[in-house]
């Protein structure tokens, strides 16, 4: 797989919540779902770069997709999600990261807080487009409902594809009427049949990640059949 590194400019800037932005980049690159890439830039005489999931499935790569959420004391994602425009110019290198799909599964639960559901979706839409036999579940966990990112698109392929199930967490909302409890055993139990069968992608901040891994330990999921990307 071949190592891009060049300038880029942003092409389109989709609002996905009140404080979550998807930026488009026109270029073809060659990654599998679930990679990253590296974005850097000078500003106020200082270099930031930080690394940012690619949301959008390799079946459709005439755009790479970002998705970024502001976050507290986040510098980069500030920057984007108040500052950056159409036009702006950045120096992307990538794809990187091991986080990724194989074709060969045929049994998946995807585990995501926040901003983390970014290379989760790369794999979703992949499978979808590539119409592969694999049974998806997803758990998605956010604080208030205007948070969830992607989540007329979710709910709509949670119903045209059986095979994807979509389990939405909110978890400070006493008004919500689906799951209101963090991330547990006993909501993984009551959607996954045999914990044993699938392979489990757990994507978020990363105290969240440590701990949803440390979880699937504990229920004797073998370590080779967990993935995790933090989102620190």
């Amino acid at each position: 797989m071949k190592l891009f590194k060049g300038n880029l400019k942003v092409e389109k800037i989709i609002q996905e919540t009140p404080n979550a932005k998807t930026f488009l980049f026109k270029k073809q690159l060659d990654f599998k779902p679930g990679q990253f890439i590296t974005l850097s830039k000078q500003t106020n005489g200082e270099k930031i770069k930080r690394s940012f999931s690619i949301a959008s499935p390799p079946t459709k790569n005439d755009f790479i997709h970002i998705t970024i959420k502001k976050e507290e004391n986040g510098a980069m994602s500030s920057y984007f999600v108040d500052d950056v425009k159409v036009g702006d110019e950045f120096e992307v290198m990538g794809p990187m990261g091991l986080f990724t799909y194989e074709d060969n599964l045929k049994d998946i639960v995807l585990i995501g807080g926040g901003s983390g559901i970014t290379p989760l979706m790369s794999i979703l839409r992949y499978i979808i487009d590539k119409k592969l036999d694999v049974k998806i579940t997803l758990f998605y966990s956010n604080k208030k409902p205007e948070y969830i990112i992607y989540r007329k698109e979710l709910e709509e392929l949670s119903k045209k594809y059986p095979q994807f199930k979509y389990i939405q967490i909110v978890t400070k909302d006493p008004a919500w009427k689906g799951h209101k409890e963090r991330f547990n055993k006993h909501l993984l139990k009551q959607y996954v049949s045999d914990l044993n069968i699938p392979t489990y992608y757990v994507s978020g901040p990363t105290v969240m990640v440590k701990s949803i891994k440390e979880l699937l330990l504990n229920l004797n999921i073998n370590k080779s059949n967990i993935k995790t990307e933090e989102f620190g």
